[in-house]
């Protein structure tokens, strides 16, 4: 009770419209802490301590580093043994997505199409690989799972990384490349955030005092659907690409499906309350509908993109 009575009167003297400033600071920095250190799979953060390997291994017999010329196109024969171990290779991983790869973005099972293995228990895939066309060096990754089930949660995971060569390029082009790839594999997280952050700004100062800072709040809310719809544009393909591949194979990454899913319902809601403050009405629940799924999404997605848990299907 006087716990309870103590935090009354801090939250009075603070008064609710600076609770509702340092909230939001607050959010932000998880946010942030989040996108630096929350992810749960190797397709963004490959880590030994991320995952248990368990009685699953993957193997090559190439050499971890392999020089080509660009766009030359290459092979590289991968080896996964575990009980239904399962290989894949994930373009969000690393430097995959510069390369043309085939089979790429889909389980490889055991026994399956492209498994060039009778035996049970060990899947051998020969990946066809083009080579960017721009010179530098890239680190590409491969890595077997055990199948969705696995009782503590966390699917089994080995990986192998690969460093391409391509026109043994200089040190200053590595460089380069590097920095260039950093940047703009991840531009949907930079355009998801800052379309978070402009549209928390107007909302919290839509709270403080709607008429006073109607303009601002109008300003960021735009600002954000602008965000939003270059974020989705530049997504189209993709999301075109995933779904053909769902429905040819009859199944369904519920994974992706729900990022999707609130996504476009975070879309609808923004705009519901652009067009309604473009009237002169204050839709509120629209925005905090907005608000949510976006939040919802920039953290679901940084944590579970990929394989995340293993417990959402194959």
């Amino acid at each position: 009770m006087k716990v309870h009575k103590s935090l009354t009167k801090i939250f009075n003297k603070i008064g609710k419209k600076k609770f509702l400033v340092f909230s939001s600071i607050i959010f932000f920095i998880l946010l942030l802490n989040l996108s630096i250190y929350g992810y749960s799979s190797p397709d963004q953060d490959p880590d030994e301590d991320c995952h248990d390997s368990g009685p699953y291994d993957i193997s090559s017999d190439e050499d971890d580093e392999i020089e080509v010329d660009r766009d030359e196109s290459f092979k590289i024969d991968i080896e996964g043994t575990g009980p239904d171990v399962i290989v894949r290779f994930n373009t969000e991983s690393l430097d995959n997505a510069q390369f043309e790869v085939e089979p790429s973005n889909q389980d490889i099972a055991d026994n399956s199409e492209f498994d060039d293995n009778d035996d049970d228990d060990i899947v051998e895939v020969e990946f066809e690989l083009t080579a960017p066309t721009e010179k530098g060096t890239y680190e590409i990754l491969f890595y077997v799972r055990s199948p969705p089930g696995n009782p503590s949660g966390q699917p089994y995971i080995d990986y192998l990384e690969f460093e391409i060569i391509v026109e043994e390029a200089s040190d200053d082009t590595i460089v380069d490349n590097t920095i260039f790839n950093t940047i703009f594999n991840h531009y949907n997280i930079y355009l998801g955030l800052s379309a978070i952050i402009c549209l928390s700004i107007g909302t919290v100062l839509a709270e403080i005092n709607y008429r006073r800072f109607n303009r601002s709040h109008a300003i960021f809310t735009a600002l954000a659907l602008i965000l939003t719809t270059v974020n989705l544009v530049f997504m189209f393909w993709h999301a075109v690409s995933v779904f053909g591949s769902w429905f040819f194979s009859s199944t369904v990454d519920w994974l992706h499906f729900t990022h999707y899913i609130t996504g476009t319902l975070g879309f609808g809601g923004c705009i519901v309350g652009f067009l309604g403050g473009l009237s002169g009405v204050h839709h509120k629940k629209a925005g905090y509908l907005a608000l949510a799924c976006w939040g919802f999404n920039f953290v679901f997605g940084i944590i579970y993109w990929g394989i995340g848990l293993g417990v959402f299907g194959p």
